[in-house]
């Protein structure tokens, strides 16, 4: 295309973009912020992705027959005098009764403690167990492949 068929629409490029940049200083005297709304559509996507692929990792790991940890000896204890707890807190709400819970675990006597520890230890031991043989039949299976698979590799090139 010839410079003299370009120059009507440069011309009025050049009057669009005057006008865009006017316009934009004005936004931000205004207190106006770039490409906020665009951040925060970003930010709520990687948020949400974030959060979908935690979900799929747990799924994966539930369905894998992991085993689950066992509850240390404080859970034990709050799961059974959370009742107590609320009513002496008076309310229900999680971070209040926690924190109550919090001081009454560290304030209990050791004597008191020694029912729910001895109890939590064999759980424990009992967990580590099975995640011994989960390891072994499936679980370990798989890093072994993996580190296998990535020797050949080397190995290979």
């Amino acid at each position: 295309m010839p410079a003299a068929a370009k120059k009507p629409f440069e011309d009025r490029a050049e009057k669009l973009r005057c006008e865009y940049d006017i316009a934009m200083e004005k936004f931000k005297a205004g207190g106006g912020q770039v490409g906020k709304r665009r951040l925060e559509k970003r930010e709520a996507k990687e948020g949400q992705q974030a959060k979908t692929a935690r979900k799929a990792k747990n799924e994966a790991e539930k369905a894998s027959g992991k085993p689950s940890r066992p509850q240390n000896a404080y859970w034990m204890w709050l799961g059974e005098n959370r009742e107590a707890l609320t009513k002496e807190a008076g309310t229900a709400r999680g971070p209040v009764v926690g924190k109550l819970a919090g001081e009454k675990w560290k304030a209990l006597p050791a004597a008191a403690k020694k029912p729910f520890e001895d109890k939590a230890s064999v759980l424990k031991a009992a967990y580590d167990k099975a995640l011994a043989e989960w390891k072994k039949s499936s679980g370990g299976g798989g890093d072994e492949e993996d580190e296998d698979g990535g020797d050949a590799a080397v190995g290979g090139a």
